[in-house]
């Protein structure tokens, strides 16, 4: 299934015995595109509203009608996980500590997108299997490329003819949760305002120092691509004329 962050960014958030808060940020790798982490305010149940990080390891399902996403977790667990405000930016310390809190297998350990699997639901029982196994060397200094999609979402997108559009969403797969495409808004290349999806392959940097994205297409390729439309997000024939027009 195919949803749009922004979207995904309005959904409360629900343990296993109840509610915990509302997704209010979320951490994503700007190399492999995948989201890691959901950062949930739960002001409405834990006390001094705790920010905390929930990884895709532990969601269970998303209740589209209703705008909720639930947990395999409890609210104990939840109460007792670590502390985002104890490590800012986010370290693989922290990460490590994280993991091992709720027995996860480390997505950093493999080749796939989340270790050696493509979806990161196999890392929930991992831990568990790979008990007696030596445990991944630590990479402390490495920088993590996570970063905020509130932060992208302010990002000018630079076409190689020098015009400027904006990031306006994102597209994710819920079952890999990786980014499929960023929704561009082309207001100030094309008239009216229409907005596009572009695959993440088709930028070639993006530019935390500049704030913006540089995308590989010019103004007359981003033409030829169809103009998004939420509702189509899973329909085959929509997102076939949307990838035909980067072949």
């Amino acid at each position: 299934m195919n949803l749009s962050l922004n979207r995904l960014l309005k959904y409360d958030v629900f343990a296993s015995d109840g509610d915990i808060g509302h997704i209010k940020d979320i951490l994503f790798d700007d190399q492999k595109w995948v989201l890691r982490y959901l950062n949930v305010d739960t002001k409405r149940w834990m006390p001094m509203s705790k920010k905390v990080l929930i990884s895709p390891i532990s969601v269970n399902s998303f209740n589209i009608k209703e705008g909720q996403l639930t947990l395999s977790l409890t609210k104990q667990n939840v109460l007792d996980s670590p502390s985002i405000e104890a490590h800012k930016p986010v370290s693989q310390q922290f990460e490590e500590i994280y993991f091992d809190f709720f027995g996860y297998g480390y997505y950093w350990s493999g080749m796939g997108l989340w270790g050696d699997f493509q979806n990161p639901s196999a890392l929930a029982e991992q831990k568990i299997l790979e008990e007696d196994a030596d445990k991944p060397a630590s990479a402390s200094n490495k920088d993590r490329h996570l970063r905020s999609i509130h932060e992208l979402k302010r990002y000018a997108v630079v076409e190689t003819d020098g015009m400027q559009g904006h990031v306006h969403d994102f597209i994710v797969d819920s079952d890999s949760w990786t980014i499929k495409y960023l929704v561009i808004d082309t207001r100030n290349w094309l008239p009216g305002g229409r907005k596009v999806m572009l695959p993440p392959e088709y930028l070639e940097e993006v530019s935390w120092k500049d704030q913006a994205v540089f995308c590989k297409l010019k103004i007359e390729q981003i033409k030829q691509i169809p103009a998004y439309d939420e509702d189509k997000l899973d329909d085959a024939a929509y997102l076939a004329r949307v990838n035909a027009a980067f072949s």
